[in-house]
């Protein structure tokens, strides 16, 4: 008889995840009340953190077990990315965390490692992963030593950080070199991490800064077709992947704004739509043939410039001007 995965009432089964994707190998879900879990097969759980942690906390743990034709499937919280990863992705893109942020992520895997010392011996492997709802988590299990991992991750948030915050970080640091610390100076250490900063929720969706994009350079030394090098698109089509979605996007929206404040709100919708397409062009400007953008362009321009006399004769000056 061929085996099924089929689920009771409760948590419906979405795709499934593998690792190194996922923290487990497992099921995507939702459970009864509309939350994401992980199914994970009962037998797939063999490190003792998932079993021994307790709920809520920041070690991933158990917190409930789905009966189905084969056996148990345990529900775990669901975990989107390595933490190290998420830190060095902000660091890369020019957004390192906020003293806010940085308290959150250290309390959060300070409080881990003082529960697992408590429940399981220091040298315990495990990775640090963000949950969905933006929650550090120590899942064991393979990887390096658990503490050690986490004293390489503070050490990391902490070369962004000066001052008080740099002293507090340091401090974890040390006791996550010495677990035999964290039982009496966890609060401690806490209470100076807390007075440097609030605790901010860790910033897991960001708009990094605009960087330059990579374009062709020509050499003095090289060859020039003959009768090309003055030829007008020549020198436009130079520029055609530079910042020009952005410039379309920022003309788009002033264009749209100085036209609703002359204009009633029934004429302004043919402008709406037009902003809209430019941001979706903008969107994917990178991925059209460079004669299409040139195509393109050429086609706003006329398309600006027969729409600012109109304008101009109907008394929107402001709105022919940003045309």
């Amino acid at each position: 008889m061929a085996a099924t995965h089929e689920l009771p009432p409760g948590p419906r089964s979405i795709r499934q995840l593998r690792r190194p994707d996922a923290a487990w190998d497992g099921l995507l879900a939702d459970d009864e009340h509309g939350a994401r879990c992980m199914l994970v097969d009962v037998g797939e759980l063999v490190d003792d953190v998932v079993w021994q942690a307790t709920t809520g906390g920041h070690l991933a743990a158990v917190t409930d077990l789905v009966r189905t034709a084969d056996g148990h499937l345990a529900v775990l919280p669901v975990c989107t990315q390595r933490l190290e990863e998420f830190v060095a992705r902000r660091r890369e893109g020019g957004m390192p965390l906020s003293v806010g942020e940085a308290v959150t992520l250290t309390v959060s895997v300070l409080r881990a490692a003082a529960e697992l010392v408590t429940i399981l011996p220091a040298s315990t492997c495990g990775s640090w992963w963000l949950s969905e709802d933006g929650r550090p988590l120590l899942v064991g299990g393979g990887g390096d030593p658990a503490l050690e991992a986490a004293a390489a991750l503070v050490g990391l948030v902490c070369r962004d950080l000066g001052g008080e915050a740099v002293r507090a970080l340091t401090h974890v640091g040390e006791l996550l070199d010495e677990p035999r610390r964290l039982e009496r100076e966890t609060a401690d250490a806490e209470a100076e991490l807390f007075a440097v900063a609030e605790a901010e929720p860790l910033a897991t969706a960001v708009l990094a800064p605009v960087r330059a994009r990579r374009v062709a350079v020509t050499r003095a030394s090289t060859p020039v077709e003959p009768g090309r090098e003055g030829h007008w698109w020549n020198a436009l089509a130079a520029h055609v992947d530079g910042t020009l979605p952005d410039l379309v996007s920022r003309a788009a929206t002033a264009l749209w704004r100085r036209v609703r404040e002359d204009r009633p709100r029934g004429r302004v919708r043919p402008l709406v739509i037009a902003a809209s397409v430019a941001a979706f062009v903008a969107a994917g400007w990178e991925d059209i043939p460079r004669l299409v953008k040139l195509g393109m362009i050429l086609a706003a321009i006329a398309i600006c410039i027969a729409y600012a006399f109109p304008l101009e004769r109907q008394g929107s000056p402001r709105g022919a001007d940003a045309a």
